[in-house]
């Protein structure tokens, strides 16, 4: 990721190499050419939309570009965003996130969160200095709600973090206890995660995850998102690119619908009841 950061990211010193004065890089950033990222770093906007995480790799940008500037340990949103996992857009948004022991000035670009961190806690990541996933998750653990909280822990598993690692006592706990009951590697997405939380929280029993469906024959039908074998129910959660370009059967969306269907069809005839 850094290297692919390092191919967009521009320093104004580097700019004006190039022969973009200072006025010249003005006028960029109005038209939309330049976006800036950090004070005296920017991103050329068409090389950044055309990636397919754009406001990550933004984010990740800013990191970067704060990290020369700034003491501390990146940490929360900006180290989630490091590890690649899940957030919001709108936390992407936010100032990079530093962790030090002594008080800093929070800007636009950067908030200074002022807390005791170990060197255990501490670990590098294209260069930077993180948080590592546990206190990572610990921190994501003060201000994100507990549907956010649950697929960045989810995510975090998916990398080999176990819960079991997070303290049961002390700030945070009753959070942080019900994410190690809960949380679950088999999850694979945000919105898989989202959903799962909102089933347990309306009480419904704990689904299985990416349960396989099988025909009489033994043949394999599919896999589906959530299960509840003892009452013969599943449940899907279609994501935004499920039926996009990005989606089935090789980006033709027609055809990403129709082997739904079939598969959705025998999956049905065999008694199952599936809901989206």
């Amino acid at each position: 990721m850094r290297s692919t950061v390092g191919m967009y990211l521009h320093f104004d010193g580097d700019l004006r190499a190039l022969g973009l004065t200072p006025s010249k890089l003005r006028a960029a950033v109005k038209r939309g050419d330049f976006i800036r990222v950090s004070p005296g770093a920017f991103l050329d906007a068409a090389q950044l939309n055309s990636t397919p995480h754009p406001a990550e790799l933004r984010h990740v940008a800013s990191t970067l570009a704060a990290s020369t500037r700034v003491a501390g340990v990146v940490s929360g949103s900006s180290a989630a965003n490091l590890y690649r996992l899940p957030l919001l857009k709108s936390r992407l948004a936010e100032p990079v996130t530093f962790t030090r022991a002594t008080n800093g000035r929070t800007t636009a670009w950067v908030r200074i969160r002022r807390a005791e961190i170990s060197p255990f806690e501490v670990t590098t990541r294209y260069g930077m200095q993180v948080t590592t996933l546990e206190r990572t998750i610990r921190d994501l653990a003060d201000f994100l709600p507990m549907h956010e909280l649950l697929a960045a822990t989810d995510a975090a598993m998916r990398q080999g973090f176990d819960p079991e690692v997070l303290p049961t006592s002390g700030r945070n706990a009753m959070k942080l206890r019900w994410l190690k009951a809960n949380a679950s590697d088999r999850a694979e997405s945000f919105a898989e995660s989202w959903s799962r939380f909102v089933m347990l929280q309306s009480g419904l029993p704990t689904p299985v995850l990416q349960i396989s469906i099988y025909d009489e024959y033994g043949k394999f039908l599919g896999r589906v998102d959530f299960g509840w074998p003892e009452f013969g129910a599943l449940g899907e959660c279609d994501g935004l690119n499920k039926y996009d370009g990005k989606g089935l059967a090789n980006g033709d969306p027609e055809g990403a619908i129709r082997k739904e269907k079939n598969r959705e069809f025998g999956i049905v005839e065999l008694g199952w009841e599936l809901s989206r």
